[in-house]
């Protein structure tokens, strides 16, 4: 069998999605006994590509373009349409508007173009909905990567009625050397990290809802600061102090609050008011060797995203050893976490106060229950349940 997968994306900005389609197609070129793979780029072959070239079921073909739009719209389906292959897949964005050969399978990791479009770009909205409507029509399978969103597929595509096949994310588990004790002490010290802060992780941009986060903390951070200077002055009787003694209200201080990730857009004014608070820290993209150290080393992982098709940093978190994780109850959140968070109502300044006011006293899930959630998913299972699908229909 020969099978065709779109990888251009990987030469653009590598976030979520990018990093999804990596993972699945490297477990899928493991799995897949007897299969040929022709592996579609865009310009250089990227680093993370690179170990691939030693496979003999590999093979790679090249488009050029520096223009994205012009590139996945045209130049790519013109050189997917030349290629013969069995199957062709397209595990990252939709399947392009002028392609629609047999045997395609498409990815559509979620309707936010739909559900929250107010946290996108025009064009992005316009670009998902018209590229999902066609993945919908075209493909034999849609793949999506949770149980919530093959349920909105279901309901607001009609043309993927039975064609919806849930293939779950998967997460990789560091090395244990990569997040010792001496390398999180590094990785503090690259990114200039207090000793005990909070962590949240993920791209700057208006759908994961750092604005919400960002108030709330600033907003309880400073009431804790009036509490602490709200004294009770009282004498000791029984131990014969003479003078008045002190008495300080209220909870420890959150630690600073540790914001990491690639800017995306409309958050700049955001985090600016963050910087200037004192109290929050914008490192900006984090490398990915760096990542397992800044995990390990926070208390507690935050996630307030306002949706998600699947949501992987805060599991990533925990693969890392982050017992605390504190998330919104987005549908998907709660069904790939599980009991493991403490969740707060989505979008709800006060509930997530509230949740941030309790992070001191809330010991987290226990490792075992951590390690039981976490085997759920593993690219390894993905690319299994997804080669399944393409042997079942030769």
């Amino acid at each position: 069998m020969k099978i065709a997968i779109d990888l251009t994306s990987l030469s653009d900005n590598f976030s979520g999605l990018e990093r999804v389609a990596l993972e699945l197609t490297k477990a899928l070129t493991e799995c897949a006994e007897g299969a040929e793979f022709i592996l579609v780029i865009k310009n250089e072959l990227p680093e993370v590509l690179k170990p691939l070239k030693k496979r003999e079921n590999i093979r790679f073909v090249r488009i050029k373009g520096r223009n994205k739009l012009i590139a996945n719209q045209f130049t790519l389906p013109l050189t997917m349409r030349r290629i013969e292959a069995d199957k062709y897949i397209f595990p990252a964005f939709p399947v392009p508007i002028l392609f629609n050969k047999k045997n395609t399978y498409g990815m559509i990791a979620d309707l936010g173009c739909v559900d929250v479009p107010q946290t996108m770009k025009k064009k992005q909205v316009v670009f998902f909905r018209e590229g999902n409507k066609h993945t919908a029509k075209v493909c034999e399978k849609v793949i999506t990567v949770s149980n919530f969103s093959k349920g909105r597929i279901e309901e607001l595509l009609p043309a993927a009625k039975d064609k919806v096949m849930l293939v779950y994310d998967g997460i990789n588990h560091p090395a244990p050397e990569s997040y010792t004790k001496e390398r999180i002490a590094q990785v503090k010290s690259k990114y200039d990290l207090p000793d005990k802060y909070l962590l949240s992780l993920s791209t700057i941009e208006p759908r994961k809802n750092l604005r919400l986060l960002i108030q709330a903390y600033m907003e309880l951070n400073s009431r804790k600061a009036e509490m602490e200077m709200e004294e009770e002055v009282f004498f000791d009787e029984e131990a014969g102090d003479e003078e008045p003694q002190t008495m300080t209200s209220g909870s420890p201080a959150l630690p600073p609050l540790v914001l990491a990730g690639r800017r995306g857009w409309l958050m700049e004014d955001d985090i600016a008011m963050a910087v200037e608070s004192g109290r929050i820290i914008f490192t900006g993209f984090v490398d990915d060797e760096d990542l397992p150290g800044l995990y390990a080393g926070a208390e507690a992982f935050v996630f307030p995203s306002l949706y998600e098709g699947f949501g992987m940093p805060p599991l990533e978190a925990q693969a890392c050893g982050v017992r605390k994780v504190l998330s919104s109850d987005a549908p998907a959140l709660k069904e790939v976490l599980g009991d493991t968070a403490m969740y707060f109502k989505n979008n709800d300044k006060q509930s997530l106060k509230n949740a941030l006011s309790r992070l001191n006293e809330y010991e987290g899930a226990s490792g075992e229950a951590i390690e039981a959630n976490l085997s759920r998913f593993t690219w390894q299972k993905s690319a299994a349940v997804l080669w399944e699908e393409l042997i079942a229909k030769v």
